[in-house]
């Protein structure tokens, strides 16, 4: 850990959320799944793409010992 960082992620003087979260959002055609600023290309089908993050969020929560999380976040910007 390098001095004087508090591991918060930060841009623009604004705080965001943790990369670790795997969400499913809005692209041009079609649904993406996003991780942190990192996106797939789209599905056609939005259940496809929620069934997706769903297990990828399952392998990293079992990697990083986690507890596993309920709902995959869909976001439409």
């Amino acid at each position: 850990m390098m001095s004087g960082y508090d591991g918060s992620l930060q841009r623009c003087g604004k705080r965001i959320r943790s990369p670790r979260i795997y969400r499913v959002v809005v692209k041009a055609g079609g649904w993406s799944i996003a991780l942190g600023e990192a996106c797939t290309f789209p599905f056609k089908d939005l259940d496809q793409a929620r069934r997706i993050a769903r297990n990828l969020q399952q392998q990293a929560d079992a990697l990083s010992n986690q507890t596993p999380r309920r709902t995959i976040r869909t976001r439409s910007d």
